[in-house]
């Protein structure tokens, strides 16, 4: 009887006006008629300026002809709208969960919203788009899920009934001793057999368990309610409809039966696709730069999938399959690497195995799921679509679909607002460009990946788009160096004390010893050679992408593979601390070192596996810029990190040093920070929304240059310590108000402290006992906000408190769900 229900689920026939239904056993037939619901969306200024507040009036129609009862509509504000108040004619708006309860309207009448916000730069430029409260979850279902056999190795959340047996769940999570829900059902839960591992089961209504042919054995069964789940369909139909937005930068081939995308872009590829012939297509073949992140759009109702699918560059990690139209997805007899967002979708997962996390509307079959979370970055578009859309009414609409998220249809509407960032005034420094002064554009509209000096202190870029340029008069002209390397990535340039210049493509290595007129290939070719180095002996270093760390100690003559005991071959950078020990960040696998050249290698506990970039700073200090958690910080040699909380982006592409001891970071969208390797507070320089991509310090005039990604590059004007307003030290300690609140399932703390101190902030419960540290090390006197993530607690009241020296504060802080 339950399976039998889950799969009615799979078989609703939605009819258009007019039905008609059989009232009497005589034949006779009552004509049902339906109600037309229709939206609009309009906000009072499209262009607005940094702090500006702006209002969005939505308006519901019920064009007739007959009432319509129970009217929801989601209005999801983007980061970048900051709630301030909002008014509606009927029903309420609730700000956290987006949802607009409208309530009946009755025919030829309508309902109006307004919604004032107000613009905050800093949100769109530091924020990347992410899963929100699906994001920690390996299958995500909305609605309800029957699966007789199969496992998923990561959590699941399934928001109303769902049925399991023969069936694992959990197995390649890390043990957290009962403190994180690995199961989480909204309703209804019958298991029939197997296992969750390494956490606890949480239901809402009711369950089978415990019996004995289902094991929880390192966690709880309980009953909770500890997800919104129509707060969570509000927010993945709205990433879902504006990631559909994004414009198309990559190229699509249909050929031989097969679809071919391909993209050059190191940051962001998306593509478009017709489900028509994704449902024909007998492979799918993904080629972008390693480490890219990849979203394929894919347009249409009902699709299927079967056949190959290949991904050659970028990994399972970074690609997202986007079905934002689609309400019926057929898998079968297929290998799925990556993602998959569909939350309007009844999934039938007939056969096959994803690596990757799965969110849906609701989902059938015996497809397995393997825990490879997706960890890209999505930078939020300065050009904001905010989508409005009705998600339910008591009556079938003849025009429209409830959740589809099709803008042709008149249940769904959208505003475009585009955030300026080129202010110079009252934006938090993020892009402020009084600070900086460009000083040339190569004029090839290609992105400044690669910034060095040769030894008479010319500036030489490396571009995507496979140029080596030089400038002798500071930016107004450049030299082409290399015409014919054919090549499309410049990765890294290094220039040694003898005058060679090595740079790094995915065709391999190259070096010049005459000045870059003539460039020859070394023995390491054909690999994606992304980082150089050079260590304090002279033997030189090169970092592939894939395979590992060669070493040469001739001048680059002849190379060897150095792996041993280096598991994780993805190298992103090398960098040599003052000791000559040598050290490597890895996508997947994070930092390792080796103090003997080479020869052999250990990891190190980074706390982070997937990290960009490295530096090295006079003091012994170490810093490792991450794809996706912000900079860690080392002062013991690498032994242990300790993430930066006052960093304010989460993915770091390039860090560099001046000669007075401060550190730069780029952040591509948030631009510019700096910090001083004697402190750990970080303060925004600006350039945020210019697209960032490199940064160096020349070191003969220590002045800091950036490159950009549309070619352009920029001099800093003054050095960090003499920019005012962005890092004004407090006189007093102080804790200031959690906001939102009350909140789900993110807040910010934000706190001062007078002198360097050891900070702890608490968060406890009502009953005094702890759950969760956020804060424990020494920081420097400054301003910091931290973020909260209740996504694992129950609703209520919560306490956060702060020690620092002998300053003690606490305040209270609401989670509701």
């Amino acid at each position: 009887m339950y399976t039998e229900c889950i799969q009615n689920n799979y078989q609703k026939l939605v009819l258009a006006t007019p039905t008609a239904a059989t009232s009497t056993a005589y034949g006779s037939i009552t004509w049902l008629t339906n109600a037309d619901l229709r939206i609009t969306k309009s906000v009072s200024n499209n262009n607005p300026q940094n702090n500006e507040q702006i209002t969005f009036t939505i308006t519901v129609y019920n064009d007739g002809p007959t009432t319509a009862n129970d009217i929801k509509v989601s209005e999801i504000l983007n980061n970048a709208f900051v709630y301030i108040s909002s008014n509606a004619s009927q029903g309420s708006y609730n700000n956290l969960t987006g949802i607009w309860n409208v309530g009946t309207l009755s025919a030829g009448s309508s309902a109006t919203l307004t919604i004032n916000v107000q613009v905050d730069f800093s949100a769109v430029v530091t924020n990347s788009l992410d899963f929100g409260p699906a994001k920690d979850f390996n299958l995500f279902v909305l609605e309800d899920l029957f699966q007789p056999s199969s496992d998923t190795e990561g959590r699941v959340a399934v928001g109303r009934n769902a049925f399991f047996a023969n069936y694992s769940i959990g197995d390649q999570l890390p043990n957290s001793n009962g403190t994180v829900d690995v199961l989480i059902v909204g309703k209804v839960l019958t298991y029939l057999s197997g296992r969750v591992y390494n956490g606890n089961v949480v239901y809402g209504d009711s369950t089978n368990l415990p019996i004995s042919t289902v094991s929880i054995n390192e966690g709880t069964l309980r009953q909770d309610n500890v997800i919104d789940f129509n707060a969570a369909s509000a927010y993945l139909n709205n990433l879902s409809n504006t990631l559909s937005n994004y414009s198309v930068n990559g190229t699509t081939t249909l050929q031989w039966g097969g679809i071919f995308l391909n993209g050059t872009n190191p940051f962001l590829n998306v593509f478009h696709i017709s489900g028509n012939d994704l449902s024909t297509a007998n492979d799918v073949r993904i080629t972008t730069p390693a480490g890219s992140v990849a979203i394929v759009n894919i347009s249409g109702n009902k699709i299927s999938w079967s056949g190959g699918l290949n991904l050659f560059g970028t990994n399972k990690h970074n690609v997202i399959f986007n079905f934002y139209q689609a309400d019926s997805l057929k898998l079968q007899n297929i290998g799925i690497l990556g993602s998959i967002l569909a939350p309007k979708a009844n999934v039938d997962f007939v056969s096959g195995v994803q690596d990757g996390q799965m969110i849906c509307k609701s989902l059938i079959g015996m497809g397995q799921f393997n825990l490879a979370p997706f960890v890209g970055n999505i930078p939020a578009d300065t050009t904001i679509f905010n989508i409005v859309e009705i998600i339910y009414s008591d009556k079938n609409d003849p025009d429209s679909n409830p959740n589809n998220g099709d803008p042709n249809e008149d249940d769904y509407a959208s505003v475009a607002i585009n955030i300026s960032h080129s202010l110079n005034g009252n934006n938090g420094g993020y892009n402020n460009t009084s600070n900086w002064t460009q000083v040339g554009n190569i004029g090839f509209n290609e992105i400044v990946w690669s910034l060095t000096n040769d030894l008479n202190g010319n500036l030489l870029i490396g571009t995507i788009g496979g140029k080596i340029l030089r400038t002798t008069d500071n930016g107004t002209t450049f030299q082409h160096l290399n015409p014919n390397m054919n090549v499309g990535f410049i990765w890294s340039l290094l220039v040694t004390s003898n005058g060679n210049i090595y740079a790094g493509t995915e065709q391999g290595l190259f070096f010049s010893n005459d000045n870059g007129a003539i460039w020859n290939l070394t023995s390491i070719s054909g690999a994606d050679v992304r980082a150089i180095a050079k260590d304090n002996s002279g033997n030189l270093y090169a970092g592939i992408f894939g395979t590992g760390i060669y070493k040469s100690t001739d001048n680059g003559l002849s190379w060897n593979l150095i792996n041993n005991g280096l598991t994780a071959l993805a190298i992103n950078s090398i960098v040599v601390n003052p000791s000559n020990e040598i050290f490597v960040g890895t996508f997947g696998g994070g930092i390792y070192s080796s103090n003997d050249g080479g020869m052999n290698w250990n990891q190190k506990p980074v706390g982070y596996n997937f990290v960009w970039t490295l530096a090295s700073a006079p003091n012994g200090n170490l810093y490792a810029g991450t794809y996706g958690n912000g900079v860690y910080r080392s002062t013991d040699n690498g032994n242990s990190w300790v993430k930066s909380i006052t960093y304010p982006a989460n993915f770091v592409y390039a860090l560099s040093l001046d000669g007075n001891g401060n550190l730069y970071a780029s952040s591509w969208e948030s631009g510019v920070f700096s910090t001083n390797i004697n402190a750990n507070t970080w303060q925004a320089v600006g350039l945020g929304g210019f697209g960032v991509s490199s940064v160096m310090v020349n070191m003969t005039t220590n002045s800091v240059i950036v490159g950009t990604s549309n070619g352009t590059l920029f001099r800093l004007n003054d050095s960090p310590s003499n920019i005012k307003g962005y890092n004004d030290l407090p006189y007093s300690f102080s804790l200031e108000k959690n906001y939102p609140n009350p909140f789900n399932p993110s807040t910010t703390i934000e706190f001062s402290i007078a002198n360097r101190e050891q900070v702890t902030l608490n968060i406890y419960n009502v009953l005094g006992e702890l759950v969760e540290t956020i804060v424990n090390e020494y920081l420097e006197a400054g301003n910091y906000k931290v973020n909260f993530n209740g996504n694992n607690l129950t609703s209520g009241i919560y306490i956060y408190n702060i020690q620092a020296g002998n300053y003690s504060a606490s305040k209270k802080m609401i989670l509701v769900k």
